[in-house]
């Protein structure tokens, strides 16, 4: 009896400690937007935060079957680039981890497969193509940006898993230390 009480409190006590995950959720919808990716980063110099991730319209069909899917993400890389004074061809480039749960379509996997299957990266990569996407303003400095390379795979692919290309606009707010991006789905390989 004595057993049975105990376990009873510790797991009353269990309930009562918060759980703290550093990982984000990000709920996606089926949408019309006018964007199939958004991302907003605020200290990507320093230690990156998402402020805000989005992938809808064709994509997001194709990595989310079920459209019943949840976004959890899992960290940047620690190789950023970033726009600085002295570069004479300025860019941007970071890779964001993140894992499609898709407790539908995976159903059957058990939790390590699902670990495995449902990890993503985006490596977000953008050129500054003139110098009239270079803007000072006071002590800050915004670069524009743009590219077609940007890229959406799994991060353990199977053979047939194809890789999604997007056509992107960024800007970096040097001051902020903000990177807003978005993009439209442009093609995927093979």
């Amino acid at each position: 009896m004595k057993t049975l009480i105990m376990g009873a409190v510790m797991t009353s006590i269990m309930f009562l400690i918060p759980i703290n995950t550093n990982a984000p959720l990000y709920s996606q919808q089926e949408s019309n937007q006018e964007n199939d990716l958004v991302l907003e980063v605020q200290g990507l110099r320093t230690s990156p935060m998402t402020k805000n991730f989005q992938l809808s319209g064709e994509v997001w069909k194709k990595v989310c079957p079920s459209n019943q899917c949840h976004i959890e993400e899992d960290g940047y890389s620690s190789y950023i680039v970033i726009p600085e004074p002295e570069d004479t061809d300025p860019r941007l480039y970071t890779t964001l981890y993140f894992y499609i749960h898709d407790n539908v379509t995976n159903k059957d996997l058990t939790t390590l497969q699902k670990k495995f299957a449902e990890r993503y990266e985006l490596l977000f990569s953008c050129d500054v193509n003139s110098v009239k996407d270079i803007i000072k303003q006071g002590n800050n400095v915004i670069y524009k940006c743009s590219s077609e390379y940007p890229d959406l795979s799994k991060s353990n692919p199977e053979e047939n898993d194809p890789t999604y290309y997007f056509r992107v606009e960024g800007t970096y707010d040097t001051q902020k230390d903000t990177l807003t991006g978005t993009g439209k789905y442009d093609r995927q390989y093979p």
